[in-house]
């Protein structure tokens, strides 16, 4: 979760949504940086909640792949996940992966 945390917080403290429509190439970048992670993320808790890793998989078009199943073998390298997604690929529709729990 903390790596979820991570994510979450590079997209907030970079302000990418203002960077994006200022400079769409730096935007790309982090939002390139992000989407690659957050496979990470989803690679990481699979074993865990798989149903939220699909559903990652599904938010960024990409399947499940043998390079996902050995890549905490690899995590070592500190560049090896930055290419899970190719700069250009096209991403899905976002929507919220889980519910908002409420004291109701």
């Amino acid at each position: 979760m903390s790596a979820s945390s991570l994510v979450n917080a590079y997209i907030t403290n970079t302000e990418a949504f203002k960077v994006f429509k200022a400079d769409k190439i730096w935007g790309e970048t982090i939002y390139h940086i992000a989407s690659n992670f957050l496979v990470v993320v989803a690679v990481l808790l699979e074993p865990y909640m798989p149903s939220f890793s699909a559903k990652v998989y599904s938010m960024l078009n990409i399947e499940r792949n043998e390079r996902t199943h050995v890549f905490l073998k690899e995590i070592h390298s500190s560049e090896s996940y930055l290419d899970f997604i190719s700069t250009g690929h096209v991403i899905n529709d976002s929507k919220p992966i889980f519910k908002e729990i409420t004291d109701e």
